[in-house]
């Protein structure tokens, strides 16, 4: 198994590979695109919790970092979009009753992550693989999105619940790896 490696925000990125490989039969819910359309200004069209192709997703999810981040590179403007993940779930009814069940506890989400998932998206797992006061590591398996879109989207839940940490990475095949997050610390 290969070791974690820090995750640099700057790397080169091509989500080409996550684009074509994304399982056909994978599926998101609609509160995942209609956030995305409200950040492009466009009218949401999607039925909230209906599941839609994950593949359109991460079309969608490319074609924002594109339009609303055009003067970073690829992999931080992805990273930005990843937050916008958050934001729908959190606005949810779902996503606040899960927040509020976390109770502020930023261990007590990431044991439940889970579920969230569930919630989201049909297809994949997450694994927690450590939980910790000052370390987190979790394992996602068949979550296709690109790279940096995940690291943005864990970055951000991190920070809704005041934290940050340290991230590291380790990349175990296309649609599956390990996200460690050291020296959890508040904002």
């Amino acid at each position: 198994m290969p070791d974690f490696v820090p995750f640099d925000i700057k790397a080169p990125c091509d989500p080409g590979p996550v684009l074509e490989g994304t399982p056909a039969h994978h599926n998101i819910r609609g509160l995942q695109f209609n956030a995305l359309h409200r950040a492009l200004k466009e009218k949401p069209e999607r039925v909230g919790f209906r599941l839609y192709s994950m593949r359109e997703y991460n079309a969608l999810c490319l074609r924002a970092a594109k339009t609303l981040y055009p003067r970073l590179g690829l992999g931080e403007a992805l990273w930005n979009v990843g937050g916008f993940a958050v934001k729908g779930f959190s606005e949810s009814l779902p996503g606040k009753t899960f927040m509020t069940l976390a109770a502020g506890q930023l261990q007590t989400a990431v044991r439940a992550m889970p579920k969230a998932y569930r919630l989201t998206q049909d297809c994949g797992s997450v694994e927690v693989l450590e939980v910790g006061e000052h370390r987190l590591a979790i394992g996602l398996r068949d979550v296709w999105h690109p790279l940096p879109f995940h690291i943005g989207l864990l970055e951000a839940a991190c920070a809704f619940f005041g934290k940050r940490g340290t991230i590291s990475i380790r990349q175990l095949n296309l649609g599956s790896l390990d996200v460690r997050f050291d020296d959890v610390r508040p904002l």
